[in-house]
């Protein structure tokens, strides 16, 4: 009986499964869970990726726009009208950035940094904002509804050494195959001035005794700086001459460009020759103080108000010596 017992215990032990080993439990844990683990690592990966592409992307790229900067080389205008131009502009990006996002073409408001009106917009081509890019841009302006605006930028151009001038826009932006999304551009740009055309200069001035009636009297070659890196098309100028605050005539200048560098043109005047020698009295020497304000600027017949208003903020003097300038 002893002996039967035992056989049915050791029967009973050797028939017992053995226990599954760590990795069998693990395989056959994930042949049951597998979706729920491919759910989680889904999740995980959202978690990180969604915060870095719809956060830190537009926040780094924002960052990347505003640290740019760009120097305007050349701003020409032409073909004026009381109400429109061309531009032919360019400017280098300057920017230190490891990325090289394509900047896709947006309309950029213009106006003088500080004020809350723009006086043009223009639109900015698609570029790739690396380090050195150029940017042309060469389009025709309308000042519809900016003239005056304009006209204030022309005047601030006129009279002082430099001028912030600041672009307004809000571009799409793309790195590689990430998201397009929305910047703020928001640049401010510092130009040089004609700082109330400081240097300016006459030349062969003659006078002439006689004349008759509505003819120009007066002759000789100005000479006007343009430090800046403007084009200006000012077309027939008309100038006020004074001497000690009394009006003595008009001078002119036909075909007025402004282009980078030192300008000479010729100029003639229509003076009241009994009031210049009625002042001359006044100084023994022969040299006088001309003071010179600018009247209007016409180009193809049409008056252009903004250059304009520009140069009649504009106020020069000219010591001419009437005793050697006058022809008998």
């Amino acid at each position: 009986m002893a002996g039967s017992k035992y056989d049915a215990s050791e029967a009973a032990v050797s028939s017992a499964p053995a226990k599954p080993s760590f990795w069998t439990r693990f395989k056959n844990h994930y042949k049951r869970f597998w979706w729920a683990h491919v759910i989680g690592i889904i999740v995980v990966v959202l978690v990180i990726v969604l915060p870095v592409v719809y956060v830190g992307y537009p926040k780094i790229a924002q960052e990347e726009v505003h640290a740019s900067d760009v120097n305007v080389t050349k701003m020409a205008m032409s073909d004026p009208t009381p109400d429109s131009f061309h531009i032919n502009q360019t400017q280098i990006l300057h920017l230190d950035s490891m990325f090289e996002p394509t900047l896709f073409a947006f309309e950029a408001n213009a106006s003088i940094a500080g004020r809350d009106s723009h006086f043009a917009t223009v639109t900015i081509p698609q570029i790739t904002a690396v380090d050195g890019q150029l940017i042309h841009v060469n389009q025709d302006v309308s000042l519809q509804d900016t003239v005056h605006e304009f006209g204030d930028f022309c005047k601030a151009i006129v009279l002082n050494e430099e001028v912030d001038l600041r672009l307004y826009g809000k571009p799409e932006l793309q790195v590689q195959v990430l998201p397009v999304i929305t910047v703020t551009y928001n640049e401010t740009v510092t130009l040089k001035g004609l700082n109330q055309f400081k240097g300016f200069s006459l030349s062969n001035v003659t006078a002439q005794v006689g004349t008759a009636d509505g003819e120009p009297n007066m002759h000789g070659k100005v000479h006007l700086p343009n430090p800046t890196v403007l084009t200006i098309p000012l077309g027939n100028v008309t100038l006020d001459l004074s001497v000690d605050g009394k009006f003595v005539g008009h001078s002119f200048i036909d075909n007025m460009k402004l282009v980078p560098g030192m300008n000479t043109f010729s100029m003639r005047s229509k003076l009241d020759q009994a009031v210049v020698l009625k002042k001359k009295a006044n100084y023994p020497s022969g040299v006088m103080p001309f003071d010179i304000n600018g009247n209007k600027s016409v180009y193809d017949g049409k008056e252009l108000p903004y250059f304009t208003k520009a140069l009649r903020a504009t106020s020069m003097t000219a010591h001419v010596n009437i005793s050697e300038a006058l022809v008998f």
